[in-house]
């Protein structure tokens, strides 16, 4: 195995090389990666956008659930049914609760949002500043010198 890592090693080393004498391959190789970034970032902020719109939909049916509930409530309050108001009151407060916790879960995707948006732009700002390198190392790069020996 040495013989393989000594290898593995040389061509590392001289490709690092290669890639320090030639600066537009080492922006072109950034460029890739931003890239790679921007897509990813625009697919998690695809995501992200779903899973608030569940979120939506959920916290309208809930408060669908607490009007019906609270309905009932009222109607059993005035029919004298005490033990069936008390009964509906206890599931209007639990759909409450369920309501803030899936309202919180909504707040915390929508700062996620923010977060992911602000890197989108940062990722689209440094694109550009490469792509500008890039245009300005094409511009300064020397012509190619023809072959003699062809």
């Amino acid at each position: 195995m040495g013989l393989i890592d000594d290898i593995s090693q040389f061509l590392e080393t001289r490709l690092e090389e290669y890639i320090r004498n030639n600066p537009q391959i080492e922006l072109q190789i950034l460029e890739e990666k931003l890239s790679q970034q921007g897509t990813e970032v625009a697919k998690l902020i695809a995501n992200f956008r779903t899973q608030e719109k569940q979120l939506q939909d959920q916290i309208l049916d809930i408060a669908n659930d607490i009007r019906i509930w609270h309905d009932r409530a009222k109607k059993a309050s005035e029919a004298n049914r005490q033990d069936l108001a008390n009964a509906a009151k206890e599931r209007e407060a639990s759909l409450l609760k369920q309501g803030n916790q899936v309202w919180a879960q909504m707040e915390l995707i929508k700062q996620r949002i923010a977060q992911t948006v602000e890197l989108q732009t940062q990722i689209q700002v440094r694109m550009q500043e490469v792509r500008a390198k890039i245009a300005e190392a094409a511009k300064n790069k020397p012509p190619a010198q023809p072959n003699p020996a062809t």
